[in-house]
């Protein structure tokens, strides 16, 4: 039988929630004894697909998100025919004699971490070609990964452009977006060098590289900025770019991976408190802002050297592969340049070479002066908090690149064992260093 009893005395009023419930939009992730179920492209959870897909996995990080499958790729053999069929839109890379009949030649681009990248040539011009699969490129097929996000790439671009028009010059022109299968064809830069290169082979890079980074990143970020453009409009841009999947990356790399699995020599980072609070504090702040303060701004949010391509000759640069974007803190731009920049640095003191580490060391100064010149409109305090963070960022990428976590890009690359383990017990010492006195901003540097 089943009976009604009271579990307060007559005539209290009360409110009781059956539970508290957390805003779907501040799950990033689902900790299981099978591992971290990460969202899909549209936010929600698939636990009934990730348990099939991990019934016989312990306890493990899968990467997010689980994507649909993709169909058929690109290859040399078809890249060329996939630009005739887009002409009309690209038909101005082309020389004068380019009639849109006949057969473009198609060659793969190797070295990018997530997608499937080519050169497409003929009669006289060029342009570059990259399709988003639905797995990240480097992990193979198994890596899931949702294919949507060369979309969030193309609207990162159209926001810059139309929030501050004087970037264009930073940016390679988009000649096609095919949404139906995540591929943009674009300009070609080939007179152009990736910075990342430059930085190992030289350290110097000329002024105007250096000065153009710094007016990019501030103009965008001012741009952007919560405190410019309101709370209304600033939260719109956090729903928008959420980014969760590739978001969900960057937490478990940046944050996570290498100072749990890379072994002895991380020990000198995971077992410093300071350095791991740190990088709690860094963690939060890429996950909330500064909470009221709100510290937010539209961030390319993987802008390490590999995604600048500079001209040195001409001192031009053009700024590529946003698709990692999110509305965050503006120093997560700032430190993973920099962190190229102190890992080269590294590079050419090993080598023995002077010249390099000192250019290096202008570059910084150099950027992190025009990044103050141009970010004026937010305020000394302001500005000095992000260039903060970004030493704390920084930080985070030079210690994980250091020990082997950042996919492709291979730094401090020497034959000699002996010199190369000293490099890294260095490197990762400066990573330490560059995280507990991150509030002396770019003096640290």
């Amino acid at each position: 039988e089943l009976r009604k009893a009271s579990g307060a005395p007559s005539g209290i009023a009360t409110w009781n929630p059956a539970f508290d419930v957390t805003p779907a939009e501040l799950i990033t992730g689902i900790i299981t004894e099978k591992g971290v179920v990460y969202p899909g492209a549209d936010g929600t959870f698939d636990i009934e697909r990730f348990l099939a897909d991990n019934s016989k996995v312990g306890v493990k990080a899968v990467s997010p998100p689980q994507g649909e499958n993709q169909g058929d790729l690109l290859t040399t053999e078809t890249v060329g025919e996939y630009v005739l069929q887009k002409w009309g839109k690209v038909k101005g890379a082309f020389g004068e004699g380019g009639s849109g009949k006949g057969k473009l030649e198609g060659e793969e681009i190797n070295g990018g971490n997530l997608n499937y990248a080519f050169v497409v040539k003929g009669w006289g011009g060029e342009v570059f070609v990259k399709q988003a699969p639905d797995f990240v490129k480097c992990l193979g097929r198994e890596a899931k990964l949702h294919k949507e996000r060369m979309e969030l790439e193309i609207k990162t671009y159209e926001t810059w452009i139309d929030k501050c028009p004087s970037v264009t010059k930073y940016l390679p022109h988009i000649y096609n977006f095919d949404v139906s299968n995540e591929t943009v064809i674009m300009e070609f830069l080939g007179d152009c060098e990736m910075l990342e290169h430059r930085l190992i082979e030289k350290g110097g890079v000329d002024e105007r590289v250096a000065r153009g980074l710094g007016e990019f990143m501030a103009t965008t970020h001012a741009a952007t900025h919560i405190s410019k453009v309101g709370w209304s409009e600033g939260a719109q841009m956090f729903a928008d770019f959420r980014n969760l999947g590739l978001r969900g990356l960057q937490l478990e790399y940046v944050f996570s991976k290498a100072w749990a699995e890379g072994g002895e020599p991380a020990k000198v980072l995971s077992e410093d408190e300071d350095f791991m609070a740190g990088v709690e504090a860094i963690k939060k702040k890429y996950m909330e802002g500064d909470g009221e303060g709100g510290n937010l701004a539209l961030c390319h949010g993987d802008l390490h050297p590999g995604s600048v391509m500079c001209n040195v000759e001409e001192g031009k640069c053009k700024i590529i592969d946003p698709e990692f974007a999110v509305y965050g803190p503006p120093g997560l731009d700032l430190g993973s340049l920099l962190s190229g920049v102190v890992l080269a640095g590294q590079h050419h003191k090993f080598l023995g070479n002077e010249e390099g580490r000192e250019g290096c060391k202008k570059f910084a100064e150099d950027f992190l002066s025009a990044y103050r010149e141009h970010a004026g409109g937010l305020g000394d305090d302001t500005v000095n908090g992000i260039i903060s963070d970004a030493i704390g960022f920084c930080a985070c990428e030079v210690g994980r690149t250091a020990l082997g976590f950042a996919g492709g890009r291979l730094w401090m690359q020497f034959d000699d064992a002996e010199l190369k383990g000293k490099a890294l017990r260095a490197t990762v010492a400066c990573a330490k260093t560059l995280m507990v006195e991150r509030g002396k901003g770019g003096e640290v540097l």
